[in-house]
């Protein structure tokens, strides 16, 4: 819990953060904002080299990083939207056929699913 919030439930006198002492501690804050996790950001670098990664609401800020963090991801694996990358990149297209579990056994397999959570949060802003 966030200190402001402490302070909003009378659990602290002081809502400012216990690290730096120079802001409320919002979760924004503890995530991007305190000397210490800008220090950890800058360490790992990535999208907090960006400028756009210390702007925002908390809710902006997450929507955003995810889809740096997704589009990186899915540059590196190779996909880009062509479907026909992973072969034109020398690798091979395999078929794998499943196989019951054995004797005795039995699999248990699950499956979901959802709407988006990034198009949710985009329509509301």
């Amino acid at each position: 819990m966030a200190n402001v919030n402490r302070f909003m439930r009378n659990l602290t006198d002081d809502p400012r953060c216990k690290i730096c002492n120079s802001q409320d501690d919002t979760t924004l804050h503890l995530l991007r904002d305190c000397t210490m996790a800008k220090d950890i950001w800058n360490q790992i670098g990535g999208p907090a080299s960006i400028r756009s990664f210390k702007e925002g609401t908390l809710k902006q800020w997450i929507v955003r990083n995810i889809k740096i963090q997704f589009e990186e991801a899915w540059r590196v694996l190779g996909d880009g939207g062509n479907s026909n990358s992973l072969v034109s990149r020398g690798r091979s297209e395999i078929f794998v056929k499943w196989l019951g579990p054995p004797q005795g056994w039995l699999a248990l397999n699950t499956d979901g699913v959802r709407r988006d959570p990034l198009d949710q949060l985009e329509e509301e802003e």
